[in-house]
């Protein structure tokens, strides 16, 4: 879904209203451009975990209002898939496949409440968001790998070797 100065909200109900002490978000994205703030990509807004794409080209990943991050570079113009992993002590950022960071938290859960976004948060994601989805568990670097592979032929800028 291509969005830009818009976004989509999932209403705070069922398991999206948990306070996770264990999740992954995993979806594929493509900016378009730079945007002039730290721009939402999915998540629960700024308050409890998301990810998002700041000013300098890189994705970040959060837990507990920004406290405990992460974040790696990733290219405009082309396809990416991100996967941000919570264990309850430890965050993970994975980018195509692969662990790019990780580090610990200091969270031992998500809390509750806040609405989910996908392409907000202090400003407007420029570019798409696809495939999105959140685990009620950490995935493991293998199913995060196999996420990725799964999604390459959907997404074509990607040459498969």
């Amino acid at each position: 879904m291509y969005f830009q100065s818009d976004y989509a909200t999932i209403p705070n109900v069922g398991v999206l209203n948990s306070d996770f002490t264990a999740l992954t978000l995993s979806f594929w994205m493509k900016a378009k451009a730079t945007t002039s703030g730290d721009a939402g990509l999915f998540g629960k807004g700024t308050s409890r975990y998301g990810t998002t794409y700041h000013t300098d080209g890189q994705v970040w990943f959060y837990i507990g209002g920004g406290g405990d991050n992460l974040k790696t570079p990733v290219s405009k113009n082309k396809w990416h898939h991100i996967a941000a992993a919570f264990d309850g002590s430890t965050l993970y950022l994975y980018v195509d496949g692969t662990l790019a960071t990780s580090g610990p938290s200091s969270a031992s859960s998500t809390g509750t409440g806040g609405t989910f976004y996908v392409a907000r948060a202090t400003s407007f994601f420029d570019g798409w968001i696809d495939n999105g989805a959140v685990y009620d568990r950490s995935l493991t670097s293998a199913e995060i790998e196999q996420l990725y592979v799964d999604g390459l032929k959907s997404h074509g800028n990607i040459v498969v070797k």
